[in-house]
């Protein structure tokens, strides 16, 4: 098969890389011991390609659980995602990947116009730099996710002068979230988007409200920070 997969012995794509050919179910642990790479610490994944790996625990006070995963992009580090003790990775599972794949609970959704309307484009977790959009209206982050927007056009010491935005909830009209009170001021908006990055936020770093809009917790929630 064709590379799809890459894992790196570094942060940010660096040292020793693995590759692995699309489609299906491939254990890495032998696989990354063969090429002298005991953990991967970031991955890469082609565009139409989606990746589930599952990662595995070495950690004395650890809980052992293993945890699951997706990519549809690069994960230039994997502290990001994983808890503590849990190292990438046991095995990966990787398939074709379509915008129908996606669906509002599990990937940040961005829409072209205000109040979801417009070509959509899913994100699922990852890190994304060559993108298309020419602008952003709206977009749906699903309850328990992140998206950090880098905007700017002046590159300062390799980095964007604007700081990014991060949304952890809906906005209708981008770049303010729903939730925002009333009478904040709003931001100005932005130009020029240079990198999307979606994470799923731990566990044990979310402290706050799940709020449903339907009776007996049904609905897509959404999740308000305490």
């Amino acid at each position: 098969g064709i590379p799809s997969v890459a894992l790196w012995a570094d942060r940010h794509l660096g040292g020793e890389g693995v590759w692995v050919p699309c489609c299906g179910e491939v254990q890495l642990r032998a696989l990354l011991k063969a090429k002298g790479v005991g953990i991967a610490r970031s991955i890469s994944v082609v565009p139409g390609v989606r990746a589930t790996f599952l990662s595995y625990s070495m950690g004395i006070n650890s809980d052992k659980q293993p945890r699951f995963f997706n990519a549809s992009s690069d994960l230039r580090n994997l502290e990001d995602v994983l808890p503590h003790d849990n190292y990438c990775c046991e095995s990966v599972i990787i398939s074709p990947s379509s915008i129908e794949d996606y669906s509002e609970e599990d990937a940040v959704f961005v829409y072209e116009e205000e109040d979801f309307r417009g070509a959509a484009t899913p994100f699922a977790e990852g890190d994304y730099r060559k993108l298309n959009l020419t602008k952003i209206g709206s977009v749906r982050v699903p309850a328990g996710f992140k998206i950090t927007i880098q905007v700017g056009n002046r590159p300062v010491r390799d980095e964007w002068a604007d700081d990014p935005i991060t949304l952890r909830r809906d906005t209708h009209k981008f770049p303010v979230e729903d939730t925002s009170p009333a009478d904040s001021k709003p931001p100005a908006p932005p130009e020029g988007i240079q990198s999307i990055s979606v994470r799923k936020i731990q566990l044990d770093n979310m402290h706050g409200l799940w709020v449903y809009f339907e009776p007996d917790f049904r609905g897509r929630p959404q999740f308000l920070d305490s």
